[in-house]
This record gives C-alpha cells, structure tokens and sequence, in this order.
C-alpha cells in the first residue's frame, strides 16, 4: 500500500515536539558568483515537519523522522551555532520563527526552508496540531471543514519577502501533495500498486467522464512570489500527488532523500539550477523508471544571485551521468533530433517574430514556423512529426495579471482579451499532447506591451485528455515532465531575449545548455507592471545549446601504434572519454610544467609513443564530404566540462591569419590566443579545452612544418587537440607526430543514409521516396556517390529532394557543382552578393568546364586560371603534376563537358 495525502481522519494523538536547534561547526557548502573566494558565509536552515504519528490514514512518522535526520546530517554541519533549527509547531510559532529569523542583525546570505508534511492543491499545508477551540467556536469556515491547522505556502512566502531578507537568497524546498493526481510513467508497464486513498488515481483518467479529477492549474503561473532572491522546488506540479518511500528499508520522501544524497556525493562544482535538475532527474531514475509511477518536482527560479555547490569535502563523489543530458533518442532507439519552433505575436509585431526566427535558426537549427492565431499554433503543434525530438513556443504580446479562482494569474492580451498563460501552454505543448511526453517543450512569453482595453480572461480551461498511443518516437515520462517556461515582463523583452542569445553564441561553449542560457535572461531580467521575470521547470534532462552534430556513421577503423582495428561509435565515445578523463586526472596532479630538458622531453615522447592513454591528439583522416568536422565535434561536445571550452579554428578561413602570424620562436599558446584574439573572442586557451584544427589540407605547403611541431608540443603538453584532414594527409602526420591516434570514416551504409536524410529533410518525406531517389541517384553517379554525408546535405537541401518523379540527374549536377563552389568561396572569405564574388564563381565555373573537356578528349588541361590547389580541394576535377584530370564523379564530369560546349 502506498500512502499519500487525502482524506478526513478523526482520531489524533498529539505529537508536537518543541523546535530543535542543532549546534555543529561551521563548514562552507558553495559560493557566490562564481567565485571560489566569495564563500557563503552564513547559512541558516528552517526544517518544519509533521509526523502525524498515530494518525492511521497520514501516519508519516517514519518516513519524516528519517527526512529530518537526512537533513541534519547533510546541511546542519554548515552552519554557525543556533542557525539550523527544526520545528513541528503551530502555525503561529512556524511564521514566528521566519519572522524572527527576517528580524536577525545579522542576516543568513543563503537560507533554506524545508517543508515535510500533508498537502493539498493552492499551497494549504497541513500540520499535526487540531485546530484551536476559538477557531471552531467562532465559525472559521477552514475550521470547521477541516480537523488539522494549515499553514499556506503564500504566508511562508509573505515572511520571506521581508526587507532584510532582500539580498538573502531563499531556497524553498516543499515535500507534500498538492492534489490527487498520480502520475504514471507513460508509454511502460502499468503499475502495479494500490493506494490507501481511494480518490486519488493516475493521470490516464483524466478527461474521462467520470473522472472527477482535472490539471487545470498545473501549469498556472501566478504572482504570488514575484520577488527576487527566490528559488523554489516542489515536489509535484499543482494537483498531483508526490510519493515517499512508506517505511522500506530506505525510508523518506524522494525529495528530500535524493537532494540529501545528490548533495553528499556532488564531485564537481554546480550551480544551483543544474543541481535541482539532476535532483529531478535523480528521482526519475531511481524511482518513476523502476517503479512505473512518480511525481515531477516542480522548479522556479526568480532573478537571484549566482550560487553554486561545492563539495570537494566529501569522500564518496560522483558526477552526473551523460545521461542527465538529452539524448534525442526515443524508447525504440531513433533519432528524435528534429526541432521545431512557432512563433505567434498577439498583435502583429512581425518584424519582432521574424528576427526572432531568424536567432532560433542560426543559433539552434530550429525548424521555425509563424502563426496568426492561437489556433494556429494549437493545430500546428498537434500535428507535429512523430519522430520530433524538442519543441518551442515563442509568444509576444502584452503581458497582463487578473484574479482567476483567487490566484493572481499572469495572462497574455490577444486581440483585445486576455487568456491566462496556462491556457496558451495546455493548449498546445502541455500536458495533453502525446507526441511531446518525455521531450524537451519550451514555452517563451515576451512582452510586448500594445496598450488597448483588454477585455477580462476566461477561467474557462480545455479538459486534457491523454490517450497514451505509442509510437516510434515516443519517449517514456511522466505527462507534467519536461516543461521549461520563460516569462520576461519588461518592455524591451524582445530585445533582452535576442542580446543574451548573441552572447551566448559568441562564447562558443558547446557545454552551454539552453537552461543557462535562461537563467542569463532571468538575471538580465526587470519585474514590470507587477510582474517578476520567472522560470518554471518540469524539465529534468540538461538540454545542450550546442546541439550535437548528426553522427550517422556507426563503423570507424583506430589506428594507433600502426594497430588497426574497427571500432562502432559508442566505444570511440567511451575511448575518447576515458582518455580526457584519465589525462584531466593527471594534470590535477601534476606540480610540474612541460619537460624542457632534452632527455625529459625523450621519456615524455617515449610514454605517449607507449601508452595509448597518453595520446591527447586525434586525427579524423578520411577523403573529402565524409563528415570529418561532424565527428570531431561531436567528440569534443561529450566531453567539455562547464569549466572549459571548445576552440575551433577554421583552417580555411584562417589564411590571411596564418600568413601574417610571425612563426619563428613562437608556441602553440601564442597561435591559439593570437587566433582568438583575431576573431575577437576575449579568451585564452585554458587547461579544460579541446582544441579543434578543421580542414588542415587548406594550410599551405610552406607552413605545414611548423604546424607539425607545434602539434607535437600540444602532444607532450596534453593538449586535447582533434585534427580534420584529408586521407592524402595522413602519412605525413604519422610520420611528424609521435603518439597520433588516427580515426578513420567510411561511407555510409544504405539504411545510414536515408536515416541521415530522415533526419536532414523538411517533415513530410517518406522513407520510401527517399530511397527511391537515392536508389535513382546510385544508379547515375554510381554506388559510392551517396555514401559521403557531404554530398547527402546537399541533396537534402535541393528543392522537393525525394518529391520529384523522374529523378532529373541533370538539375541534380548543377546543383551540386554549383552549392560546392559557392560554399568553397564562403570558406575562403568571399562575401556572397560582392561583384567579386560573381566574378570568382564564373572563373571557378569555366575551370571546371576546361577540365572536364581535357578528361573527355584525354587531353592535358590548359589555360587554367584559378590557383590548381584551390580547385582540386572542391572534389569535383582533380588536376594532378602533369596537368591530366581525374573526376571525382564521371557524370558530373560529363555535365561540365555538356555545359562547357554551349
């Protein structure tokens, strides 16, 4: 049997023990900032907890005593003498106590207020006292319906908001229902469990007609805190039911339990936010998953000061998982790595819609789409592919509050009325829609205030209904998880949004994840018209900023010691990762820099030549379209920490850079930061970054040498550093670098490349078109052409790829000539719409045209203006020392010989 909230229940034994304060010494938990020497100086704690001991029904006596001892052991030593203090008090003496601790001279820089007890829906806590005769005597409506004193949630938030508490920021953490919703895990087993309270029952029944339950308010957001300095986590969202472990063997409140532990064994530094994240995420895999059934803590973050744990004091530490990060696959194993964003702007506002789609394009490669009406946007999402992996709504409008049921709610003007938000979010992305269960769903509301008379909001609400139909693309969760809403109230919202974006993607760090990314906005963030900029989560995963490159290749072949051996994608992730980590260890550790004396320097080249542990330098060697960069980056994008970055370096853009760089007595630092520098990036190359060289074929002859010794430095120096270059390449650099690790990238196998496609193409294409067209371009180009993931992007973006019959090899040719020229010249810094452009592109053009004459009479080619380099890297014509041609495709040679004789 499973207990939880619910229910009247007459008998009581009195169990009120007086408040509790502990004494330990004082031991820092984190610090302000992010830094290190701004520690939190005073840490108060309030714990206030009722046991109902004796009470049949809501007997959680056992389960609170050992929450309360979990919490003693794990926060108390961190405070000063008479700053951790327990209570299971009256309502009065609990507010007291937060009054007097509002009152202290000297106010705690952190406090935490941690709540165990009953509840139930619109923050009523219960506690174990019965209310006082006077009550009852005198009619207090809540008396009378009710046989135990409640406190509300919104009085403890009135205490807190107290001014001396302003700069103080305020951790509330809350175990207790807050209705009668059990959420089972979706798309696996039923259950198996019965409940004590017979009323409460799962989400499944919801919009049943007998179902007396409804989610009206689970994703209400409300001014009720609206204060700065606040972060919050409840248990459960509004109207569900949060579950403790009932007397097993580990006994307490998942809540509570899993921050205690997830606290007690953080192994690196972390931030507030991502820390109550992987609480959440805690709780899903050690209890929804095994058991079928949960709740879903929900977070919100007010603007607060920047606060992070740290825990090197503890002797058992761990990590989160990779896990704890998205992974855009479904429970059936497929990509889900589609993403779309819509976008609706309450009264027009176009100009604001499409420089925002233009952000979400660039930046995260979101699929977006504008919408007219609320309705709109509501069919759109319903009818969103299966196989999506995240979805966003962007809504602009005048951001307003009203009183619905006796909530502030915060709502939004449409067209001259106004709906609530949590109507605009249960509307489209959540909780109703099944293809969204499991999935990241982001909601943005901006302000854009038009000032007209607005008529007064519906408290009217669609009921959900949940079907529970899986699919391919299905993923399994709870139907309140995954939801990550940002509320900006300010004027220039629209303007806030696109300028913490930009910075965000001028930082270049592929660890970012879009849930920092929105806590930059909240704390740039300004309260207006009496509403507080606000996130609130349900999201548990960490969502990447950068998201990761497609990886269609499984099969790989290492080369390391002259060893070859082929190797699948997850144990080159495992590979890679075990060498970070092994190498990060060591350098921790290490007191000494680099060898400078000439037999250290041997006994370094001599351990990396042995040890394959040691090898921080990895080559992708493969020809040309294979998905070189694709690979390095997805390397380096598992493995950056939040303390360190990922420095690309574009080798063919970097030319003129390389050129002017004063290469004689300088080292890799000073390449590396001068490079940075010259692309404006204010850093410097630190201890935690990877390093990618991209594209290394386009450095020139003269300057390889000295490229390869200063890779070798990077090598015994433990730089982490991914080299892309051509398979022609790679001997050089076995033969320069002691210690190379060299990856090698087929081709595609056939059901690889209509995945990618899958993945690549616009919603609508068929898997049976596309292989029908790739089978018709195979057929043309021949069985290799379609293998290379290069050549597979390009055809993805050709217009109605797959949509048109015959296949027109001809139209096909050109576009793939003409994009792979075009992109050549970007590369190598030629502005599109310049007149120079035009010029290089017929030059380029008419070149190729030449070649494809000479290979077709088997005549040498003359009369070639472009630099033969330069031409040979496009893949299309390869002009060798003799000047005779070899086409990388013979029916693209035998287009350019056709297009060269008009």
């Amino acid at each position: 049997m499973v207990d939880a909230s619910g229910g009247v229940v007459t008998k009581f034994k009195p169990f009120v023990p007086s408040e509790k304060i502990v004494e330990y010494r004082s031991n820092n938990i984190g610090f302000w900032d992010g830094n290190g020497k701004e520690e939190i100086e005073k840490l108060s704690v309030l714990v206030v907890h009722y046991g109902f001991a004796g009470v049949k029904e809501l007997d959680r006596l056992k389960d609170n005593q050992e929450d309360v001892n979990s919490l003693r052991d794990t926060l108390s030593k961190h405070c000063r003498e008479g700053n951790y203090k327990e209570t299971s008090g009256r309502r009065d003496e609990v507010l007291g106590i937060l009054e007097n601790i509002a009152q202290d001279k000297e106010t705690p820089d952190l406090l935490v207020v941690c709540i165990m007890t009953h509840g139930k829906c619109n923050g009523r806590l219960l506690t174990h006292h019965p209310h006082h005769e006077a009550d009852i005597q005198q009619g207090n409506t809540s008396a009378t319906k009710q046989k135990f004193e409640e406190i509300r949630l919104s009085e403890i938030y009135e205490k807190l908001k107290a001014e001396n508490l302003e700069n103080t920021v305020k951790l509330v953490l809350v175990q207790a229902c807050r209705g009668l919703i059990a959420e089972e895990n979706c798309f696996e087993k039923e259950p198996n469990v019965q409940f004590v309270n017979e009323n409460i029952k799962f989400s499944k029944t919801l919009g049943k007609k007998d179902s007396i339950l409804n989610n009206t308010n689970a994703t209400r957001v409300t001014t009720e805190l609206n204060c700065k300095n606040f972060v919050v986590m409840l248990s459960g969202v509004e109207g569900t039911v949060s579950f403790r472990k009932d007397g097993k063997p580990e006994s307490g409140s998942w809540l509570i339990q899993t921050f205690c532990s997830c606290l007690n064994s953080l192994g690196r530094n972390m931030e507030l936010e991502e820390f109550l994240a992987w609480v959440s995420f805690t709780m899903k895999t050690e209890f929804i998953k095994k058991e079928n059934y949960g709740s879903s803590p929900e977070i919100k973050l007010f603007p607060h000061k920047k606060l992070t744990f740290s825990r090197s004091d503890c002797a058992n530490l761990s990590s989160p998982p990779e896990s704890f990060f998205y992974d855009w696959r479904s429970k059936s194993d497929k990509k889900i790595t589609t993403r779309k964003a819509h976008f609706f702007a309450a009264d027009g506002k176009e100009d604001c819609v499409a420089l925002l789609m233009k952000a979400m394009k660039e930046r995260f490669n979101f699929l977006c789409l504008p919408h007219e009406t609320v309705a709109d946007l509501e069919s759109a999402v319903k009818n969103g592919d299966e196989l999506d992996g995240c979805i966003l709504i962007c809504v602009l409008g005048n951001l307003t509050t009203e009183t619905i049921e006796g909530k502030n709610e915060i709502c939004m003007t449409m067209k001259g009325s106004s709906m609530p938000l949590k109507h605009i979010i249960s509307k489209t992305i959540f909780p109703k829609t099944e293809d969204w269960i499991g999935k990241p769903k982001l909601a943005v509301f901006l302000n854009n205030e038009n000032l007209k008379e607005v008529t007064k909001a519906s408290a009217e609400y669609p009921r959900c209904e949940t079907p529970f139909t899986s699919n391919e693309g299905s993923r399994s969760g709870t139907i309140h998880e995954g939801l990550l809403s940002l509320i900006l109230p300010q004027r220039d919202a629209v303007q806030l949004f696109l300028n913490t974006l930009t910075k965000f993607a001028a930082s270049n760090n592929t660890s970012s994840t879009v849930q920092e990314l929105f806590v930059a906005m909240l704390q740039y963030a300004k309260p207006y018209n009496h509403i507080s900029p606000v996130i609130i989560s349900t999201l548990r995963e960490r969502l990447k900023i950068n998201f990761p490159s497609t990886i269609p290749n499984n099969f790989f072949k290492k080369i390391w010691a002259g060893l070859k051996e082929e190797i699948v994608i997850q144990e080159l992730v495992e590979l890679f990762s075990s060498i970070f980590c092994c190498q990060k260890s060591a350098k921790k550790q290490s007191t000494n820099d680099c060898p400078s004396e000439p037999n250290e320097k041997r006994q370094k080249l001599e351990t990396i030549s042995r040890d394959p542990k040691m090898a921080t330098v990895w080559l992708m060697s493969s020809p040309a379209s294979t998905g070189k960069s694709y690979l390095a980056n997805y390397l380096a994008s598992t493995r950056v920490q939040s303390n360190g970055d990922v420095i690309t370096i574009d080798l063919r853009r970097a030319y003129q850079f390389l050129d002017k760089f004063g290469w004689q007595n300088q080292n890799y630092e000073t390449l590396i930061n001068e490079y940075l520098k010259h692309v404006g990036q204010n850093k410097s190359l630190g201890d935690n970054d990877i390093v990618i060289l991209d594209s290394f074929e386009a450095v020139k002859e003269n300057l390889q040498e000295h490229f390869f010794k200063m890779i070798q430095d990077m090598a015994e120096n433990e730089v982490f550093l991914l080299i892309t270059a051509r398979s022609e390449l790679q001997e050089k650099f076995q033969n320069a670098i002691t210690g190379l690790t060299v990856i090698q990238i087929g081709d595609l196998t056939e059901s690889e490349q209509v995945e990618f496609l899958l993945q690549q193409l616009k919603p609508g294409e068929s898997e049976s078109d596309i292989q029908f067209a790739l089978t018709e371009i195979r057929k043309a180009y021949g069985e290799e052409f379609t293998g290379k993931v290069g050549t597979l992007e390009k055809l993805a973006k050709f217009p109605k790829f797959a949509r048109v019959k015959p296949i027109n090899i001809d139209a096909i040719s050109k576009y793939l000539v003409e994009s792979t020229v075009e992109s050549g010249l970007v590369n190598n810094g030629v502005i599109r719409g310049y007149n120079l452009f035009d010029k290089c592109f017929h030059t380029i053009m008419s070149d190729l045209e030449k070649c494809a004459n000479a290979y077709i009479t088997g005549s040498k080619v003359t009369d070639i203006k472009s630099d033969i380099a330069e031409l040979n890297r496009l893949d299309i014509m390869v002009v060798n020392k003799e000047n005779r041609v070899e086409p990388v495709n013979e029916k693209i040679a035998l287009y350019l010989a056709k297009q060269g004789s008009k």
